[in-house]
């Protein structure tokens, strides 16, 4: 029994301790709004708040703030950190960032209050940090946190058309205007500068830009004695995104043949160049080219259009003229299939000869004239590099007026794709549903493709055996109907256009085996194929939860002696169920011969009969999770006799439904039947639910000795140098739980036995 000066010490303990956990609770605490902040850019001055809860900190504490930089890149990272606070929101101190990655804000006030911070990073990156809260008098630290943030820059791009015309002549007027993206530096002031890269060749070029809004008029640019036009002046104009629009549109006019090499640059007015492309322009006399030099994502097997189109500044314009293509591998033309469009606006194929070359147009010629965007459709059979040399030819003398030489890269067609999770997926159950999912990749199939999704099993005969679902939009499951072919349709008749795409689905095989199968994406029109992927899956048999008794193979079970006994379950393939244990006698008078209890906890659980036989066990907590487990019991027959009776796991929530069962049938015997010896437990004591009177057979035992003792271990009854069968009388004592312990020599023994 506890003294009320243990009960009092220990009140006081818990109340200190209530006290400590009441003082812990109310800490101060530091955060900054940097942390995780979006839209973070380097170079460009960030604000922050560093917020202070003071906590249970006695008011008047003096702090400083200390700001550590952290991780691999400290050093390299604190020189990129400029960093500054404002009390008063007006006057801004700089924090000095050293070499260690460390900034200290000294004499701040612990109390609750938002302290205004600025942050500019000169580099993009992630910065991860520490904030601490110190006692400036103690340098005791009250509260730290870890941060980070991510910054981040996107820097302008230039770009322009001037170099997408398949040939430049002299004389001729060509617009083009630059492609410019600001980027994270928009609104800031810069000039747009042309550089040739031969300041000679200035005197070649007449450069225009468009003076209103409509580009309907023009104004002159010049270039400096460097080969450089300046656009924007002295002070520029604010970066930002411009296309074809406006004043962005411009006029080139080269007097002189020759290859033009010049930058289009983006100059912030303090002279950093933000961005530049360099590009080079070939100029001629005489010129032929095409759209399909350098055309990009070409991919075989899919037709592309080009134009071929050829002029001249020294040629009349009535000169008679045909046009020649030929491969640089004449061996590649069986591979391309190329298409010329007529008058009417259909293609007609020309072919390629075995020495790789085709004509454009006649013998007879056409007008230079006509000789504009003459259209074309080709078809590459395989991916590969193709090159290929553009003549224009004057009919007049079979001379050769114009040469350029072209290339053009086609990839590997990409088919569309389609696969299931479904494939080779582990741990799959008969009766079981399992969910997976169908994913489709259009890659280079056209885009707007109308398609259907296809299954098909390979043995129709398993058709019965499945049920295939599809999730909706709702999130509903419709069945899909599969056919005695062992073929199903999933998606609208009408189909829908092609996509990259993932979708749900639920099956259930009926029975074990091996499922193989193919889904496919097919068109609509016209039914072919345009996606296919051949799998299969491997169905395991159902495997039922199970539970077994050690009983089974117990023998020597003692009438009236205490025995052990476990309870072994499997889930097998049943999972998230919560379970009891019913106990059902075959003969249902035996229950008053049973004492059963479980003795996993502390203290044992004792299992109740009712008048029909039947006990159940769970533990106090409730149902368990049903589990590869086993359970510990004890059994007591206080009468000889067969004892059959049934085990049942029984789902807590369903009490009708049976997850599994075995039958169980116990042989108690009478003292006569025990032939071990004393040490291996060959007595025993009975009955062991009393009210009064308890027998000991100690069989082959001589002048041994009894002891009855209760759970404090008292002596309450005893008898010494006895043998045979002897009676304890225990109807003086109190009720409750009692051992009977048995010494013969150095052999000793025990058994419980209750008193009621």
């Amino acid at each position: 029994m506890r003294t009320p000066l243990r009960i009092f010490s220990a009140l006081l303990l818990i109340v200190g301790l209530l006290s400590q956990i009441s003082a812990w609770a109310g800490t101060a605490t530091i955060s900054s709004t940097l942390n995780g902040k979006a839209g973070v850019k380097a170079n460009q001055q960030t604000p922050f708040n560093v917020i202070i809860d003071q906590g249970d900190v006695p008011d008047g504490t003096t702090g400083k703030i200390v700001f550590q930089l952290t991780g691999d890149q400290v050093a390299t990272q604190a020189t990129l950190l400029d960093l500054e606070y404002s009390l008063d929101g007006t006057n801004w101190t700089e924090v000095p960032v050293n070499e260690n990655g460390m900034a200290t804000i000294n004499e701040v006030a612990v109390d609750d209050q938002t302290i205004a911070f600025r942050a500019l990073f000169s580099a993009v990156g992630s910065y991860n940090y520490t904030l601490k809260l110190m006692n400036a008098t103690t340098e005791e630290v009250l509260t730290t946190v870890n941060e980070s943030v991510v910054v981040a820059f996107t820097e302008p791009t230039v770009n322009t058309t001037l170099d997408v015309y398949p040939y430049l002549i002299i004389n001729q007027e060509y617009l083009f205007h630059p492609f410019v993206t600001a980027g994270d530096r928009a609104g800031e002031m810069v000039n747009m500068k042309i550089a040739l890269a031969n300041p000679a060749q200035a005197q070649n070029i007449q450069l225009f830009r468009a003076s209103n809004a409509e580009a309907t008029e023009f104004t002159p640019l010049t270039f400096d004695e460097n080969g450089v036009i300046t656009i924007g002046g002295m002070d520029g104009y604010p970066l930002a995104d411009a296309k074809d629009v406006d004043e962005n549109l411009f006029k080139a006019i080269f007097t002189a043949p020759g290859v033009y090499n010049y930058a289009f640059k983006i100059v912030r007015t303090d002279g950093v160049v933000l961005a530049e492309v360099n590009e080079v322009v070939t100029v001629s006399e005489t010129a032929i080219g095409s759209t399909l030099g350098n055309k990009e994502n070409l991919k075989a097997t899919i037709p592309a259009e080009f134009t071929v189109s050829a002029a001249s500044a020294t040629l009349a314009p009535e000169t008679l003229v045909f046009g020649r293509m030929t491969l640089t591998n004449p061996s590649q033309a069986s591979e391309i299939t190329l298409e010329m469009k007529g008058a009417d606006g259909t293609y007609q194929e020309v072919s390629l000869g075995t020495d790789g070359t085709v004509m454009i147009g006649t013998m007879e010629g056409m007008a230079l004239s006509s000789f504009r965007n003459l259209d074309f459709r080709i078809t590459f059979d395989a991916p590969d590099i193709y090159n290929y040399t553009l003549e224009l030819v004057k009919v007049e003398g079979n001379e050769v007026v114009a040469t350029k030489t072209e290339s053009v890269s086609v990839a590997a067609f990409r088919d569309a794709t389609i696969v299931s999770t479904l494939n080779n997926k582990e741990d799959v159950t008969a009766t079981i549903p399992e969910m997976f999912t169908v994913t489709t990749v259009r890659n280079d199939v056209t885009e707007g493709t109308m398609v259907r999704g296809k299954l098909i099993l390979t043995d129709a005969t398993q058709a019965e055996d499945v049920t295939l679902q599809v999730q909706l939009p709702n999130g509903s499951f419709m069945t899909l109907p599969i056919n005695s072919e062992g073929v199903t349709f999933f998606g609208p008749e009408e189909g829908v256009a092609i996509a990259n795409a993932t979708t749900n689905f639920k099956v259930t095989f009926a029975e074990p085996g091996t499922y193989n199968y193919i889904v496919q994406l097919v068109a609509v029109d016209g039914g072919q194929v345009v996606a296919t992927s051949t799998e299969s899956v491997v169905v395991d048999a159902f495997q039922n939860a199970t539970v077994a008794s050690s009983f089974a193979n117990a023998d020597n079970i003692l009438a009236g002696q205490e025995t052990m006994f476990t309870l072994s379950t499997t889930k097998g393939d049943l999972s998230d169920k919560l379970v009891r244990f019913k106990f059902i006698l075959n003969d249902a008078t035996q229950a008053n011969n049973i004492i059963l209890e479980n003795t996993d906890a502390a203290e044992s659980v004792r299992l109740v009969f009712g008048a029909d036989g039947i006990a159940y066990y769970m533990p106090a907590a409730g149902p368990v999770a049903l589990a590869n487990q086993a359970y510990n019991f004890t059994a007591q027959f206080n009468a000889a006799g067969s004892y059959n009776y049934t085990v049942q796991l029984i789902d807590a929530a369903a009490p009708g439904e049976v997850l599994a069962t075995t039958n169980v049938s116990v042989e108690a015997k009478t003292t006569t039947n025990i032939k071990k010896g004393f040490e291996e437990g060959g007595f025993a004591v009975y009955p062991t639910l009393t009210t009064g009177t308890v027998r000991v057979d100690l069989v082959d035992a001589r002048s041994a000795t009894i002891q009855v003792l209760d759970m404090m271990g008292r002596s309450v009854a005893a008898k010494n140098n006895v043998n045979g069968i002897v009676e304890i009388d225990l109807s003086n004592v109190a009720k409750g739980t009692y051992v009977v312990k048995i010494q013969d020599g150095s052999n000793v023994n025990t058994q419980r036995v209750i008193v009621q």
